[in-house]
C-alpha cells in the first residue's frame, strides 16, 4: 500500500512540475507577445474591420458615409478606368517583390556568411536609408506646422 502511495505522489508530484515548467515558459512569453498583440487588434484588426464593413455602405450626395448595404463601390472595380490603375498598381508590386527577393536574399546570405564585427556593419549600411527617411518625414512635418 505504502509504494502505491508513493507512486502516486511521484505521478502528482511530476504534474505539478509540468505545471511549473508550463507556467514559467508561456509567462514571459505572454509577456512579450500580449502588449504588440493588443497594439495590432486595436489599431490595425478593428479599423480594417471598420474599413471593410464601411466599403460596403453607400455613400451620400456629399460622399459622406450612408449606412445603407450596397455593392455600388465594388461595381466601379470593374470599370474600365478604375481597372487599368488596379492592373498597374499590381505590376508595379510584382516588379518591385521580384526585385526586392532578387537583390535581397543574396545580400541578406553574404552578411550572414561575414564575421559578426563586419555583418553588424553591412546591416548598419543597410538602416542608414530608413533613418534618413524617418529623419525627412519628420522634417517635413515640422515645416508643414509651423507658423
Amino acid at each position: 500500500m505504502s509504494r502505491q502511495r508513493l507512486k502516486n505522489g511521484a505521478s502528482e508530484l511530476q504534474a505539478i512540475n509540468r505545471r511549473r515548467d508550463i507556467h514559467r515558459k508561456t509567462i514571459p512569453a505572454l509577456a512579450q507577445a500580449g502588449p504588440v498583440s493588443v497594439w495590432m487588434v486595436l489599431f490595425v484588426t478593428i479599423p480594417m474591420l471598420y474599413i471593410i464593413y464601411v466599403s460596403f455602405m453607400s455613400r451620400g450626395v456629399f460622399g459622406d458615409v450612408v449606412y445603407e448595404f450596397s455593392l455600388e463601390s465594388y461595381q466601379t472595380l470593374l470599370d474600365s478606368t478604375y481597372f487599368k490603375v488596379i492592373v498597374k498598381s499590381l505590376q508595379v508590386a510584382l516588379f518591385t517583390t521580384v526585385a526586392c527577393l532578387l537583390l535581397g536574399y543574396p545580400f541578406a546570405y553574404y552578411i550572414a556568411r561575414k564575421p559578426p564585427e563586419v555583418a553588424s556593419r553591412l546591416i548598419m549600411l543597410i538602416m542608414i536609408p530608413f533613418w534618413t527617411n524617418s529623419l525627412m518625414r519628420l522634417n517635413s512635418w515640422l515645416l508643414l506646422f509651423q507658423t
